[in-house]
């Protein structure tokens, strides 16, 4: 009888493991945590394949071979259990080392159970004829099978050590998982060291696999209870098959001594079995018509999934493809959509549309049609709830409808229930805030493209209007200097004398003339000057020549222009500087003419300008400094605009185009320098240009 037991026992560990690892991978192919607990279940299945025909068999050669072949799948039950606790903690990575060497073990132990060194041969046990006698490397292999299951533990105590969250359940489960492990399974050792304890909870290792299930349940649902109940429910229907599969074989076996009808009967029965949990070809659906339960369920799971997604939907189609994947993917409805009103035209859905704005109630299209019949009427709308799926649920924002969700048949046509509708109902709420959301950023999207469609095209307007002015102001900049220069050189003879003596009258009057005329010619040549830098059409002149000759001409010149005015300039010359430059020399003066006339038109009489040059980090620094009026703080930050004028009241007699500034700037910029400014108020200011002056730098720039 003993034999019988543990025959049967391996049997149902053989089926259980099998089948609970099967649906549980189809349940979802790319899981690690289901691929690892499949090859888990595996090994329980080759192990039980082998404990189910030692104890069949009353031959030694055939006992031994069966204790060889169980041996093969027991090696790997260790590594491959703590591949699955890895999977499901999320630590696979950080112990790759260790599953690598578990699994090399587990190949080395397995290519010598054939050997005397693993199975030395056969002896007899208590009740048993034939027992595996173990050879020299059976008890490493106890070691190394207890030292990974113990490693197990203590990681999954670890776990519920550090977790006191949503995760801690199904800790607890594989804990108790372990403990059955350790308990149960050390019975199948005892025999082999003379210990007269026999494997008879070897069918605990069902329990095991069911109890693994339902962590997996746990470990997607966050609900234990349901969990465990889809697992007892399957554990229900195996035992249940196998049982009428057993005791048909039984009776006729024993009863009436038909051995190859009995196993035929198991056969039938097997393949009965089998019809049951395959659905819709390859698909995996156990007894979903029997136990309504599991179905609602994984509909309940489906839908806390959607509800309880941690960031938002990015668009209309994320939130598509993602009710596609649960609905359609996962849980076999032909359809799962939302539509929105937009997407709804008035033919033929205004009676729809016109249902759904006053009455908030799904419309499943089966019921309306058995409705219609049984009340002899026609609802208008039942057409248009046909023509989109099999259940219409409307969404809302506020009290105004914006779309529906369309589902889809369930699987194999079945009715909705009114707990599925429910469900569904409470899933439109979530789904309704989310479509109005996503269409609201769709209508701010579209009216931002909108606008800033409009502003390209401002802006390309603005750009050919930069562009005639520039070419207007280029025009006719030209063609006012010429005759500006002609009145300055008329009005230049006039005063020389050389047409005769002018009156104390007519001599202020031309050198008003005079001083105008120049006046405007530098406006001219300013704006000239500005329009071909904005243009990209100033040339630039570099070559290589002397310093000291180009600083000497530059002091001679402004210290000369300065006397005449009252103002003391100082050119200081810093040591190290180079003795030739690289630079366009005729810009530089440009730049200096702009500065130091600044400089000397805002600083009065008895004031001091003070241009300094020094050489640092192969640029050239010219620091012009004066002790004028200074600028306010304010205006500052915009000196270097076109068409500035610092506003200070002690300067209100000097007048200036505003450009000066600003051509330095873009001069300076052009030549791959730049310009900084410092002022105090009533006390002076500080221009700081910096320039590149060594050959190699410039040419690489």
């Amino acid at each position: 009888m003993l034999y019988l037991w543990i025959g049967i026992s391996g049997l149902i560990n053989l089926v259980v493991s099998l089948v609970s690892g099967i649906v549980v991978y189809f349940q979802n192919t790319q899981s690690q945590v289901n691929r690892t607990f499949l090859l888990f279940c595996f090994t329980i299945a080759l192990w039980s394949a082998g404990y189910f025909f030692p104890f069949v068999q009353d031959s030694a050669s055939n006992s031994l071979l069966s204790f060889r072949l169980l041996h093969i799948g027991a090696v790997f039950i260790p590594v491959a259990n703590l591949h699955f606790v890895l999977a499901l903690l999320g630590g696979i990575e950080c112990h790759k080392k260790i599953l690598i060497l578990g699994y090399l073990l587990s190949i080395f132990f397995a290519c010598f159970s054939f050997s005397p060194y693993f199975i030395e041969g056969l002896k007899s046990v208590e009740s048993f004829r034939y027992w595996a006698e173990p050879g020299m490397l059976y008890p490493v292999w106890l070691a190394f099978y207890a030292l990974y299951f113990c490693y197990s533990f203590y990681l999954l105590l670890e776990a519920r050590q550090s977790n006191r969250g949503k995760d801690l359940p199904f800790i607890n489960t594989l804990l108790v998982g372990e403990i059955i492990t350790s308990i149960f399974g050390a019975t199948n050792f005892f025999h082999f060291y003379d210990i007269n304890i026999p494997p008879v909870v070897n069918t605990f290792a069902s329990l095991q696999v069911l109890i693994y299930s339902a962590a997996i349940g746990a470990y997607r649902l966050g609900n234990l209870e349901v969990a465990f109940l889809s697992s007892i429910k399957n554990a229900v229907s195996i035992f249940g098959a196998l049982g009428v599969a057993l005791l048909g074989a039984w009776y006729l076996i024993y009863w009436h001594g038909w051995a190859v009808e009995g196993w035929v009967w198991v056969y039938i029965t097997g393949l009965f079995f089998a019809s049951h949990l395959v659905q819709e070809g390859s698909r995996l659906i156990p007894f979903d018509r029997v136990f309504r339960l599991m179905s609602f369920t994984n509909l309940k799971r489906g839908v806390e999934r959607i509800k309880n997604r941690d960031d938002f939907y990015h668009s209309l189609e994320e939130l598509q493809h993602e009710l596609k994947s649960v609905f359609v993917g996962e849980l076999y409805y032909s359809d799962a959509r939302i539509v929105p009103l937009s997407a709804l035209p008035l033919q033929p859905y205004a009676a729809l549309r016109e249902e759904l704005t006053h009455h908030r109630e799904t419309l499943v299209y089966s019921e309306l049609l058995h409705k219609q019949a049984d009340q002899q009427t026609v609802y208008p709308y039942t057409e248009g709830v046909g023509r989109l799926g099999e259940a219409v649920l409307p969404l809302y924002r506020g009290e105004q409808l914006i779309g529906v969700l369309v589902m889809g048949d369930k699987p194999h046509q079945g009715a909705y229930t009114k707990e599925e509708i429910d469900l569904l109902e409470s899933l439109s709420l979530h789904l309704g805030l989310s479509l109005s959301v996503l269409l609201y950023n769709e209508d701010l999207r579209h009216q931002v493209k909108v606008k800033t469609e409009e502003l390209q095209r401002a802006n390309e307007r603005l750009k050919e209007i930069d562009a005639a002015k520039s070419s207007f102001l280029s025009v006719a900049s030209h063609e006012l200097r010429t005759p500006m220069t002609i009145i300055k050189g008329y009005s230049d003879f006039l005063l020389s004398g050389k047409f005769g003596q002018l009156s104390d009258q007519q001599r202020d009057f031309l050198q008003k003339i005079y001083g105008s005329t120049d006046s405007l010619i530098k406006l001219v040549n300013n704006i000239l000057d500005i329009s071909k830098i904005e243009a990209g059409k100033m040339e630039f002149s570099y070559t290589r020549f002397p310093l000291e000759p180009f600083l000497s001409r530059i002091e001679g010149d402004y210290a000369l222009a300065c006397e005449q005015r009252g103002i003391g300039f100082t050119l200081v010359r810093s040591e190290g500087l180079p003795l030739t430059v690289y630079t366009d020399a005729e810009k530089i003066e440009l730049v200096l003419r702009n500065l130091i006339g600044n400089a000397m038109k805002f600083t009065p009489a008895g004031g001091q300008i003070t241009l300094e040059v020094y050489a640092e980090q192969e640029q050239l620094h010219w620091v012009v400094e004066d002790t004028g009026i200074g600028i306010p703080p304010e205006e500052v930050p915009r000196l270097f605009e076109k068409f500035r004028q610092v506003r200070n009241y002690l300067q209100k007699e000097h007048k200036g185009s505003g450009l000066g500034l600003s051509i330095v700037q873009k001069i300076l910029r052009s030549m791959h320098g730049d310009i900084t400014a410092t002022s105090i108020e009533g006390k002076g200011s500080t221009f700081t240009c910096h320039i590149p002056y060594n050959e190699d730098v410039v040419k690489k720039r």
